[in-house]
């Protein structure tokens, strides 16, 4: 309109302007129907197999305290809790020692408790036979490793899983809890 030498008269450009609208609007394909969203599953915590306990296990970080919280909940196939624990304790010097001090204290509380038969879960990327997504230094970190697998030959059986964090929340609630409890809690 502006390079048009005609006038155009003002009363007409809203219903230009709507026009205009309306055609492209009109050349816009139509949206695919909605797809059925595909949500990914709720991870909940799973009974053990009923000759067995799951043993849970977690641990927190407190650095503004320089203390290590640990937390470990025992239960059995009905999903009835039959033990749980908490313990502080000073801050090693990595957070890969942290992950195999609370899988060998969680073995140990087992142990402790008289279970011959358990499942082991935790969401630590270290496992006891000394595997993980990045690399074990075995000087730095074998002797806890060895403790850790000590332990668990006292067992009759024992199974361990990798659980997401997800799954392990009454766990991980302890280890946060273990922040209050002086040294150990059972």
């Amino acid at each position: 309109m502006r390079t048009n030498e005609q006038p155009f008269p003002i009363q007409q450009i809203f219903l230009e302007v709507q026009e205009a609208r309306a055609s492209f609007v009109r050349t816009i394909p139509p949206r695919p129907p909605d797809q059925p969203s595909q949500t990914p599953p709720r991870l909940i915590w799973k009974p053990p197999p009923w000759s067995k306990l799951k043993v849970n296990f977690d641990w927190a970080v407190f650095r503004e305290d320089n203390l290590t919280g640990i937390g470990v909940i025992v239960r059995n196939g009905e999903s009835r809790v039959m033990a749980s624990m908490a313990e502080s304790f000073q801050l090693p010097l990595s957070i890969t020692a942290v992950e195999v001090i609370a899988a060998k204290k969680a073995l140990q509380f087992a142990i402790d408790l008289g279970l011959s038969s358990i499942v082991l879960e935790g969401d630590s990327k270290i496992t006891i036979d000394g595997r993980s997504g990045e690399e074990l230094s075995l000087a730095e970190y074998g002797h806890l490793l060895d403790e850790a697998k000590d332990i668990a030959k006292q067992f009759a059986e024992v199974e361990f899983n990798h659980v997401l964090r997800q799954a392990n929340k009454a766990a991980r609630n302890i280890a946060r809890h273990a922040r209050h409890v002086s040294k150990l809690l059972v």
